[in-house]
């Protein structure tokens, strides 16, 4: 029979691996619902969404040319955006998601869009914690 300190580390360890699980899964639902609220017209706003862990992002992807395949979910994409799906985000750690194109902030936070007339990003933030508690109540049953 394990010891009572046994049991406590074990305890321990299963609910750190389940908080790690819950906010890589925050994380990839709030930045596939970012990703999926993004106005498309030409696709680029879509295609320069980059993730990074522990320092925000720089530059944008593809330069003067670009991908117009809109990107659907955030957790499709690759490199560190697969990365934080797939377990390098660790308790503590800060994700973020980026998009650096010179008109990105107006169409997300302003409304510059008739796509996205009431601010894309605050429709999400506005979401946020139900994303959350979503997550956190299945992450729970397991």
């Amino acid at each position: 029979m394990a010891s009572f300190a046994d049991q406590i580390r074990a305890f321990d360890k299963k609910t750190e691996a389940k908080m790690e699980k819950a906010a890589r899964k925050i994380a990839v639902d709030a930045f596939s619902a970012v990703i999926a609220e993004s106005p498309v017209d030409t696709g680029r706003l879509r295609s320069n969404w980059q993730v990074a862990i522990g320092s925000a992002p720089s530059g944008v992807i593809g330069g003067d040319s670009f991908d117009d395949t809109p990107k659907e979910s955030f957790s499709k994409q690759k490199g560190d955006d697969q990365a934080v799906a797939a377990g390098n985000l660790k308790l503590g750690d800060t994700a973020f998601l980026a998009n650096n194109l010179p008109y990105a902030r107006r169409l997300m936070n302003d409304g510059w869009s008739v796509q996205a007339p009431t601010g894309s990003f605050d429709l999400v933030v506005q979401r946020f914690q139900a994303i959350a508690d979503k997550v956190i109540a299945e992450v729970g049953r397991e």
